[in-house]
């Protein structure tokens, strides 16, 4: 099981095989690099969906996640243990074709 981090966003893919990659939102460059992590994942990697988990009071990466095209799913309750108390995590997903659709440029064009 993945270690859970309060102060990021974890994306994974649905192939268990396939690296995580984390995200800081505490960092001003927190979209670019979710979308070039995200570019990779289906640019370059046969990817067709990616998962994102956040706890559900962190703005931040709420509104990176927003940003970068991912959906909201759902929460997942009491997910991640932090100093001895369960918080909630947000889920997110975004697949191919809805990657394909994004306006945006790719991180291979910048």
């Amino acid at each position: 099981m993945p270690e859970r981090r309060p102060a990021g966003t974890n994306v994974q893919t649905t192939n268990p095989s396939a690296s995580q990659y984390s995200t800081w939102t505490t960092q001003s460059h927190a979209s670019a690099a979710l979308d070039a992590v995200v570019d990779l994942a289906f640019g370059e990697l046969p990817m067709y969906r990616l998962t994102a988990e956040t706890h559900t009071d962190n703005a931040p990466a709420l509104a990176v996640l927003a940003k970068s095209g991912f959906t909201p799913e759902g929460i997942s309750r009491a997910a991640c243990l932090h100093r001895g108390r369960g918080h909630d995590l947000a889920v997110f997903s975004l697949l191919r074709p809805e990657w394909e659709e994004l306006k945006r440029p790719r991180a291979w064009d910048v």
